[in-house]
């Protein structure tokens, strides 16, 4: 009886265990910092849809309506590229990687999840603090429209493209 005890799963809400699975990443991911940020945004998209539900309650159907959901543009969101749905569903595991650590759940509903392939995936440097502050400071001595631009990207989370297309 002891054993089995041990083995339920403690009850937590979704958005109680990212608080502090992100703390951990913190602590975790404390020489590379663009790791937690990238989990963080991850996590963001995640809140949206899961934010009230019980780990427990989460299974491989809901991160495959998840991934539709990403995929597909809403009054909710727009859709999002496959890299980025790569990286949400990675990230995504290894919240329950550390949920079942903790005693949340027992189970890695994401593992029954095909993860789009990253083979042709664009990579991008991460600026720093520092260079991005070089990078605002030069872009406002050369063109108030092109800080401007820059502000809507870093502080919206937008693409380029994204800015471009807006009327």
């Amino acid at each position: 009886k002891g054993l089995e005890q041990a083995r339920k799963p403690k009850p937590i809400v979704f958005a109680a265990a990212v608080d502090e699975f992100l703390n951990h990443c913190l602590v975790e991911h404390a020489d590379h910092t663009n790791t937690s940020e990238r989990v963080k945004t991850s996590m963001a998209s995640l809140l949206a849809m899961f934010r009230n539900r019980a780990v427990t309650s989460i299974g491989t159907p809901d991160v495959e309506r998840y991934r539709v959901w990403r995929l597909t543009d809403s009054p909710d969101a727009k859709a999002v590229k496959l890299v980025t749905l790569r990286h949400d569903l990675d990230n995504f595991s290894k919240f329950f990687e550390w949920a079942i650590r903790m005693g949340y759940t027992t189970l890695n509903p994401v593992r029954g999840v095909t993860k789009p392939s990253i083979e042709n995936a664009v990579r991008m440097y991460i600026l720093s603090d520092a260079e991005e502050f070089l990078y605002f400071e030069l872009a406002l001595a050369r063109s108030i429209d092109l800080h401007d631009v820059a502000t809507l990207i870093v502080n919206q989370g937008m693409r380029p493209e994204e800015v471009i297309e807006i009327e």
